[in-house]
């Protein structure tokens, strides 16, 4: 990436925005927020040079055009998984993390990348609840050597962040399965 694009200080920057709006910034917090990392991890990027940023006074800010390219990576990523987990409700199965993560690029050993996946994930629940009343990603597995698969913890966070009322929670997960697979039975049919 290359280097930030330098001002003096406020009023030139100010003056360089007012006639150039792909010159915005957001705060440390607000990029943190919007890639889901930490403030020091935003900090980490703008170190190494991996997040774009624009100079103020010798102060390093994030560009806001560096988080709007993020977040359609991070749409496109959605819709990638998406069509997807719609297939594989189609065809009344469930799938680990493995071959979702796949999907991306993403490895199941990289802390990283399974956070990520959480986040896109949750992202992908939270569209398809507003717009059917379903958790899509309820046929996302661990893997499991034996006994009986089910999503992950951040699945429960979903359920407590809807407000469910889910008092057994294999119970839920098997009725979401049922109710999204009959979904995405009759939209194919």
């Amino acid at each position: 990436m290359t280097d930030a694009q330098q001002f003096k200080d406020v009023v030139a920057y100010i003056d360089a925005l007012a006639k150039d709006p792909t010159l915005a910034i957001v705060s440390k917090k607000m990029a943190g927020v919007a890639l889901g990392i930490t403030r020091p991890a935003i900090a980490a990027r703008i170190k190494n040079g991996s997040l774009a940023t624009i100079e103020i006074g010798g102060a390093k800010h994030p560009r806001a055009s560096a988080l709007i390219s993020a977040r359609a990576q991070e749409l496109s990523e959605i819709t990638i998984i998406r069509e997807f987990l719609e297939g594989i409700a189609a065809r009344r199965e469930v799938v680990t993390y493995e071959p979702v993560m796949g999907l991306l690029g993403m490895k199941t050993d990289n802390p990283h990348h399974r956070t990520k996946i959480g986040i896109l994930l949750g992202e992908l629940s939270r569209a398809t609840y507003y717009e059917n009343g379903i958790l899509l990603s309820v046929l996302v597995h661990l893997k499991k050597p034996t006994g009986r698969s089910r999503p992950s913890s951040a699945f429960d966070k979903l359920i407590d962040e809807f407000d469910l009322d889910v008092p057994n929670v294999a119970a839920f997960i098997d009725e979401e399965i049922e109710e999204v697979w009959e979904l995405y039975a009759n939209k194919t049919a």
